[in-house]
């Protein structure tokens, strides 16, 4: 599984991908970097390797939903480069041990 960067300077996002796992860079002001869905282990030392050819620095970590795959690297990250994880109270209480909770099909249908 190498990794796949992909530059989509235009918007300001830096995709890298190993297998069917995706993380996002996305650039702000000031050189700021927000990291979405750092999940898998492995990307942590991706992104170690590649922060110094980058112009910026993490200021934050976020994850599009609390699966694993999505938020396993984020406490790392953010103790690493002293940054917030911005996730909502919920997934948050994952990283406390509670055990995360996927919707039944019949509650996804009620919304």
């Amino acid at each position: 599984m190498a990794l796949i960067t992909e530059h989509l300077s235009d918007i300001g996002v830096l995709r890298l991908s190993r297998w069917c796992f995706n993380t996002y860079l996305i650039a702000g002001d000031g050189g700021r970097l927000v990291v979405v869905d750092a999940g898998i282990p492995r990307i942590t030392t991706d992104l170690d390797e590649l922060l110094p050819s980058l112009p910026g620095r993490i200021a934050g970590v976020t994850a599009t939903h609390g699966h694993a795959d999505h938020v396993g690297g984020a406490s790392w990250l953010a103790d690493r480069h002293g940054v917030p994880v911005h996730l909502p109270a919920a997934t948050m209480a994952y990283f406390d041990g509670a055990t995360p909770r996927t919707p039944s099909v019949r509650q996804l249908a009620r919304t």
